[in-house]
């Protein structure tokens, strides 16, 4: 009861912030936290910068992930080459050969596997990762597998990184990437097939982190103490534009029909009215391949000669 009444308080305190966004941003972090530990935190990625403090790794990727094992490898060997140096994979009871194809990346030390059972596990898995491994990385985003952060003039993400000295949380927008008009799962990589998307990129962002000023998570966006920006280091969410001139994320949220449905069925998403009209709906919502770009196509012949 006491924490709700603190939330109230908080979110009627900031009731004439406009940014819909910052605004709740305050009244979360302030009614976990409280306003000292708010401001120490807030200062803590401009300290940590200033002192060159060290840490194991500079990123990492945080996800969840069920019966994703087709799709594992090139996943994780696009991000190692845009320099995500650890992945923390929560793995929701997948039935497939997910553990077999993680164990080389297990054993290697470049993957921390927790098995996490149970539904609607995503921001407890994100707040796990935060808890238990956010003080050996400057850095973390949680991204899923239809998801792929791209450069667009840095050369890795520590150079992207290294604009944001006194940040705790980056957010990078949306751009869908529809079916290509693949009705059946294609030969070859995600990267390479699946090259039509939306004209215009989507406000739904993901983000890049720093997970000790962490207070509460998202699906899309971490609650944090301090400086949430975008890509050109202006106040996330305070104007209309989406930019994506340095950096995007690039959700391949259906790729093709069969691997779209097969997907919502081996995750047990059977709690639709009309399971196969209701897919369909969704996916032909989604199919946006309103424009065809070779973007991905300098990393697909590095990642075949990885995965040969």
């Amino acid at each position: 009861m006491c924490e709700n009444l603190k939330r109230i308080f908080y979110k009627l305190l900031f009731h004439f912030i406009r940014n819909k966004h910052r605004r709740k941003q305050l009244y979360i972090c302030l009614s976990k936290v409280g306003i000292s530990q708010y401001l120490k935190l807030a200062k803590l990625s401009e300290e940590e910068n200033r002192e060159s403090k060290q840490f194991k790794y500079f990123i990492s990727v945080a996800c969840i992930i069920k019966n994703e094992g087709s799709y594992l490898k090139e996943w994780i060997e696009y991000h190692k080459l845009i320099g995500v140096e650890h992945f923390y994979v929560y793995d929701n009871e997948s039935s497939d050969d997910t553990k077999d194809i993680l164990k080389p990346y297990i054993n290697s030390g470049i993957i921390t596997y927790v098995y996490y059972p149970g539904r609607d596990r995503q921001d407890a898995a994100y707040l796990d990762a935060c808890r238990k491994y956010g003080d050996e990385t400057k850095w973390m985003a949680v991204i899923d597998l239809d998801e792929f952060i791209v450069l667009h003039k840095s050369k890795n993400l520590q150079e992207f990184m290294d604009e944001f000295k006194n940040v705790s949380q980056v957010s990078l927008h949306w751009v869908f990437y529809g079916s290509s008009g693949f009705e059946k799962k294609p030969d070859g990589l995600v990267l390479e097939n699946f090259r039509g998307h939306a004209r215009l990129a989507d406000f739904t962002p993901k983000s890049i982190f720093n997970p000790r000023t962490v207070t509460d998570t998202g699906a899309h966006y971490m609650w944090v103490c301090g400086k949430w920006v975008n890509e050109d280091n202006k106040e996330f969410g305070k104007y209309s534009a989406n930019p994506i001139c340095k950096a995007q994320v690039n959700h391949y949220v259906i790729k093709s029909w069969e691997e779209f449905y097969n997907r919502k069925v081996a995750r047990g998403r059977a709690d639709y009215k009309t399971f196969s009209n209701d897919l369909r709906e969704y996916f032909n919502k989604h199919v946006k391949n309103e424009v065809y770009d070779d973007l991905m196509l300098p990393y697909v012949e590095q990642l075949k000669s990885i995965l040969d």
